[in-house]
């Protein structure tokens, strides 16, 4: 069998086997950044019960335009990553939708096969594209970076086609139900990039490289200032008190006029008698 007919065989088999993203109860869930450049990954995790299966949704829309009747979008480097997934285009405003993926097996596959996905009366047409499909009993997958164009016929008089694109990865809880993912953002426009799991939704915005904001520096802490050292006290002079001096007199002299004194008060005394 050659490679056509095998891929054929592929397309039709997962064309035919949709995953049922039946998820657990999750009480929590993260993401992280919150802003990320286009291309780079952005880190999920949560809380389920043990052991049990949790399906990430991410997804974003945007509008498209309309030009001659038609409308067609390409998202390049699309990360697929191993494991059960699910890759879902809804298209409004539309009369029909087709997809093409590439690389797959060195080529460039048309989904569906068979032609372009007929649109509700609403206008509404969705395509679902589930890995791994069985063939002859064993499983094929498609992981890796996958070019991803979505194109088809507008509706009659409209001017834009709005756009939403899913991806459904499956996870698993470990035995105290925690989870995580590394999902990589590449082929989403900028814009709001939504995670889902278990009903809580968390946003992610997407921008360019030069557009991502510079972190701001944490300021460097004030040097604390020295201590100045206390000024030793300034002790007063203490003051002596020193007998008061009689002008123009001297000491010496002050002793003889007090040893006259007492010999003049014995003499006085004597006369008495």
């Amino acid at each position: 069998m050659n490679a056509m007919p095998i891929i054929l065989t592929l397309f039709l088999l997962i064309l035919a086997s949709t995953i049922t993203t039946t998820s657990a109860e999750v009480t929590e869930l993260n993401v992280n950044p919150r802003v990320v450049a286009q291309g780079e990954e952005v880190l999920i995790s949560g809380k389920a019960g043990s052991n049990e299966t949790v399906w990430l949704k991410s997804s974003f829309a945007l509008s498209l335009p309309v030009s001659g009747g038609k409308y067609s979008c390409d998202f390049p480097d699309v990360y697929f990553p191993a494991g059960e997934k699910e890759f879902s285009v809804t298209a409004e405003n539309v009369k029909n939708i087709r997809a093409s993926l590439s690389p797959v097996f060195w080529q460039t596959i048309e989904y569906p096969l068979s032609g372009p996905e007929s649109a509700t009366e609403e206008g509404i047409a969705t395509l679902s594209i589930s890995f791994p499909a069985t063939m002859h009993g064993a499983k094929i997958d498609i992981s890796g970076k996958k070019n991803v164009k979505v194109y088809g016929d507008a509706a009659e008089g409209a001017t834009a086609v709005n756009l939403k694109s899913t991806m459904s990865i499956k996870v698993s809880a470990n035995s105290t139900g925690y989870f995580e993912l590394d999902i990589d953002s590449g082929g989403a426009p900028k814009g709001e990039f939504l995670i889902t799991a278990g009903g809580i939704e968390k946003a992610v915005e997407i921008v360019s490289a030069e557009d991502m904001p510079t972190p701001t520096p944490s300021p460097s802490p004030s040097p604390s200032p020295s201590p100045s050292p206390s000024p030793s006290p300034t002790t007063s002079p203490q003051k002596t008190t020193r007998p008061f001096p009689i002008p123009g007199v001297g000491f010496e002299a002050i002793g003889c006029i007090a040893i006259a004194a007492l010999i003049l008060i014995v003499i006085m005394k004597l006369k008495k008698r």
